[in-house]
């Protein structure tokens, strides 16, 4: 997420809190949290065991155990056992897809991980509402053809897009991701970027590499 990169932007007392609800693998969190080593505790959920393990054990193997809690919940239960507004940054990879959204993948994991059958777009932004801090800043990944769906429910519960970042594959091609920065309580503006993920060879742009660490 963008919020990986360019964490050092914040305090220790701003990433003193973080939810980084996801159904993917925080690898990338973890890698930018040994690099720079500057939180003090972060709280990943996710709702599938198996997922959940695999994180738990991405942890300790980057000797961050003392850093990182791995929940095997699902957001909306989580978001019931801890208090309202207690937590500074909320960081998202939520699955894409409505179910009614073309052939499910029959793998069950996948399914979950890319259709809204545990956790929909309202699901996900309202809980990011309850557990926010006023000004917290809430990172999400999403499709871009469902960008206006997620500016209105964005905003619908509070939370303003303040930079949103379009992903292309190629040039040539329509962007298929929005990477977004929001704050809860801002005003209104927003400032929009692009990022070309792969140049005409197929290989990396230079922007990219660098987002990903590649180089």
């Amino acid at each position: 997420s963008k919020f990986v990169r360019e964490q050092k932007r914040y305090t220790q007392n701003e990433l003193c809190h973080i939810l980084e609800c996801s159904e993917e693998r925080a690898i990338p969190l973890i890698r930018k949290l040994k690099e720079f080593g500057v939180l003090k505790a972060v709280k990943a959920s996710d709702i599938q065991k198996n997922m959940a393990d695999l994180a738990a054990r991405n942890v300790k193997m980057n000797g961050l155990s003392d850093k990182i809690v791995v929940i095997n919940s699902s957001l909306q239960d989580f978001a019931k056992s801890v208090p309202a507004e207690s937590f500074d940054v909320i960081v998202s990879n939520p699955p894409y897809k409505k179910p009614d959204s073309g052939e499910m993948d029959k793998n069950e994991t996948r399914a979950v991980s890319k259709y809204e059958l545990k956790l929909t777009l309202d699901e996900l932004i309202e809980n990011a509402r309850r557990l926010l801090k006023f000004r917290g800043k809430f990172y999400m990944v999403h499709r871009a053809d469902r960008m206006a769906e997620c500016i209105y429910k964005l905003k619908q519960n509070n939370i303003e897009p303040k930079v949103m970042t379009l992903v292309y594959p190629k040039a040539e091609k329509s962007p298929d991701v929005v990477i977004y920065e929001c704050i809860k309580g801002a005003s209104e503006g927003v400032k929009i970027n692009t990022l070309i993920v792969y140049d005409e060879d197929g290989e990396y742009t230079a922007l990219a590499r660098k987002m990903y660490s590649k180089d």
